[in-house]
């Protein structure tokens, strides 16, 4: 007999886009940004020293048939975007009009999306992850633990509820770089400088069993946090920041 896997109740009717679709002009906009973008992460790989050799246990995860989750703060989106390129990514990307420049931008960089947020219909887009993952080998799902608004290096929960569905390993993800400028956002975005060292650190993997009782469910989300804040300090110390 099939088993038949139970998930807590993920279903969630989709919202509306606030502010519609993107315009030609918009998109036509995007595709000049998305060609700039890639000419000056061009400029700062090759003016910089970057060690991503932490980062190679996640790529062979990749290449020997198991899914992995990548658990990484918000404020890495744009570097993180730079180091994964080439690889096999999916991503979850909320379904506002930023999202859709966002996910345009992803796909150009041959990354998979899923759309969904917390605010909008994240329970939905969790479960069309969870059905990515238990279909698909060798994927890296690249979530950011604190969401698509905040607050800033909290982990949320879905990325749990994502690795204890379907048994898919979390790997905390940090990157640091010696010289950048942080966006004023809620995340400080972090756009890395050419001229640079740019560091990449990967903790240890994080299971979680099917039947964790909400205690030990808040334990492993705080060791979550934990990690990815002993990342964020070795890796700043490692790129030579003074700040």
């Amino acid at each position: 007999m099939k088993t038949v896997r139970t998930r807590p109740d993920l279903s969630t009717a989709p919202s509306s886009r606030p502010n519609g679709p993107l315009t030609g002009v918009q998109k036509l906009a995007l595709s000049v940004g998305f060609f700039c973008f890639r000419a000056y992460m061009l400029l700062v790989r090759l003016t910089s020293r970057i060690d991503t050799q932490e980062l190679n246990g996640l790529w062979g995860r990749a290449r020997g048939g198991r899914n992995t989750i990548s658990a990484i703060l918000h404020q890495d989106v744009i570097i993180s975007a730079f180091l994964y390129r080439g690889h096999r990514i999916v991503s979850m990307v909320s379904t506002s009009q930023d999202g859709d420049r966002i996910t345009r931008v992803a796909r150009k960089l041959g990354h998979e999306v899923v759309r969904g947020s917390g605010a909008q219909r994240g329970r939905r887009a969790l479960a069309e992850m969870i059905d990515y993952l238990d279909s698909q080998k060798g994927v890296v799902a690249a979530l950011t633990v604190d969401g698509s608004r905040g607050p800033a290096n909290v982990c949320k929960r879905g990325t749990l509820l994502l690795a204890q569905q379907t048994g898919t390993p979390i790997i905390p993800i940090r990157t640091w770089a010696r010289r950048h400028l942080s966006l004023r956002t809620w995340d400080r975005t972090m756009i890395p400088l050419p001229f640079n060292r740019i560091v990449a650190l990967a903790g240890d993997p994080i299971f979680l069993d099917r039947d964790l009782h909400p205690d030990e469910m808040e334990e492993a989300r705080l060791r979550v946090e934990s990690e990815l804040q002993r990342l964020t300090d070795l890796a700043r110390v490692r790129a030579g920041s003074r700040g």
